[in-house]
């Protein structure tokens, strides 16, 4: 183990996410004896920590652990269908076939309502109150939870069929939207799944918001309370980052959520710079959001977990080139630490890997790759950014017009306004970087508590902000 950990100082990174032994997971208490050793031998010798909290993702089900002991905490959906004579009719029903819970590249498990209050305390019960029992105090060794991809899961993935329209759905919903919008919810089902008139705007931009605000608050909140007491940071990503339309499905508005995160997070499971600026795939969307929701809270750090996910599944491996290539980008839209999944060889004068499906770096060769990042970091993180431009993040437009679709995440949106929405916001903010004219994007709710002040819009004291110095690291 000491040699591992050794590996990674001489390769360039400045510590790792680890978890428990996923065999029996959160249950064995050998392997949390494993993992105590482990991780006390990585602070001793100089290693940052974090914890990934799942046995895979989406993160929220403990391997399953939740829903054993509460299976009425279960992710469901609001589902409109019709009866004999054709009326229209709104049923709930638990979701899993063909959402992300069986559609991801980890597990086929049932997944937890994180609009549920119930089940995700008892997700933080089983797996945040375990690791500090066994890392106890938790905050001398671990500097931030990891959590990955939790969402609402309330559409579907796989392409060429057709799916019944369905929206998020917790069984207090109508009530806690009464109280926070005072009207019956439920006198307003049909606006929220087809057009019927002028009044459709409002109850759907509505509902989005209370569905934001309870994600944030129901989810990201509570992990984010239970770290901060415990003096560890929040980090992780959500689902489905890189569009307007695929935000409003599974969070609500990344906004709202990145609030609750100390350190919010994406992902970026390509290394092909070409293909992150391309005009088909907005990936370059995904850094520019988050660094911005930072920059909008006082906050410099943003997380990243990195990797060449696409390019093995396509067998052919990035280049060191274009790796740096893209963590120069990445740290241009605002990313300062790095989650690497890049392979590394632990044992030292192990050759590198061949095999395009598999490359694994010695310690020498990727210390390259880290030396250049470190380098280009500092210059972002040592002076002041400054962007003289702000765009509006348009989601509140887009909500008034949205309506869940019958077909995959992954074809194209029924309605022609929310097309034009979600394409018109990526092509501006991608013509603005091609000419290089920054900016920092802004949500509404930014807007309403902003101020003018000399001609400028501040918002907190974002426009006069000097952003304190941060070193550059990678975790492996």
């Amino acid at each position: 183990m000491r040699l591992g950990f050794q590996s990674l100082l001489d390769a360039g990174v400045s510590g790792l996410v680890t978890t428990v032994s996923l065999d029996k997971y959160l249950e064995d208490e050998k392997a949390w004896d494993v993992l105590r050793r482990g991780v006390q031998l990585a602070h001793s010798m100089g290693l940052r920590v974090w914890i990934y909290d799942e046995k895979g993702y989406p993160s929220g089900t403990a391997g399953g652990l939740v829903l054993a002991k509460m299976p009425n905490g279960e992710a469901e959906g609001l589902i409109r269908s019709f009866d004999d004579s054709g009326r229209p009719r709104y049923e709930v029903g638990k979701l899993f076939e063909g959402t992300h819970a069986t559609a991801n590249f980890s597990e086929r498990r049932h997944y937890v309502n994180i609009l549920d209050r119930d089940a995700v305390e008892r997700f933080i019960e089983v797996t945040h109150d375990r690791y500090e029992r066994a890392l106890h105090p938790i905050g001398d060794y671990v500097e931030a939870f990891f959590t990955d991809e939790p969402s609402l899961i309330a559409t579907y993935v796989p392409s060429g069929l057709d799916y019944p329209k369905t929206l998020p759905w917790h069984r207090d919903l109508p009530k806690i939207f009464q109280e926070r919008k005072g009207y019956d919810l439920t006198q307003h089902w049909e606006s929220l799944f087809v057009d019927t008139g002028d009044i459709d705007r409002k109850i759907r931009c509505d509902f989005y918001e209370v569905i934001a605000d309870l994600c944030a608050e129901t989810y990201f909140g509570k992990l984010q309370a239970w770290c901060n007491a415990h003096h560890v940071s929040s980090s992780g990503h959500l689902l489905g980052e890189e569009t307007l339309v695929w935000q409003t499905d599974f969070d609500g508005d990344p906004f709202t959520c990145y609030r609750k995160f100390d350190i919010p997070g994406i992902d970026m499971i390509l290394s092909d710079p070409e293909r992150i600026m391309q005009d088909k795939e907005p990936f370059f969307l995904v850094p520019k959001v988050a660094g911005s929701a930072a920059r909008l809270q006082g906050k410099r750090r943003v997380m990243c977990e990195i990797s060449d996910f696409f390019g093995l599944m396509g067998w052919h491996h990035a280049t060191l080139a274009q790796m740096k290539s893209t963590a120069g980008i990445l740290m241009s839209l605002g990313i300062t630490d790095f989650v690497s999944m890049y392979t590394i060889s632990l044992h030292p004068g192990e050759p590198a890997e061949p095999s395009l499906k598999a490359r694994r770096y010695s310690a020498a060769e990727f210390r390259t790759y880290t030396d250049y990042v470190d380098r280009v970091n500092r210059l972002f993180c040592e002076g002041e950014r400054l962007a003289r431009l702000a765009v509006l993040h348009p989601i509140v437009s887009l909500w008034a017009h949205f309506t869940p679709s019958e077909r995959s995440m992954y074809e194209l949106h029924p309605s022609a306004a929310v097309r034009f929405i979600d394409d018109g916001f990526a092509n501006l903010c991608r013509d603005l970087l091609r000419n290089q004219i920054d900016y920092d994007i802004i949500d509404e709710r930014s807007l309403v508590n902003a101020r003018i002040e000399g001609g400028k819009l501040v918002i907190g004291g974002w426009a006069t902000m000097s952003w304190f110095s941060h070193r550059w690291t990678q975790f492996g």
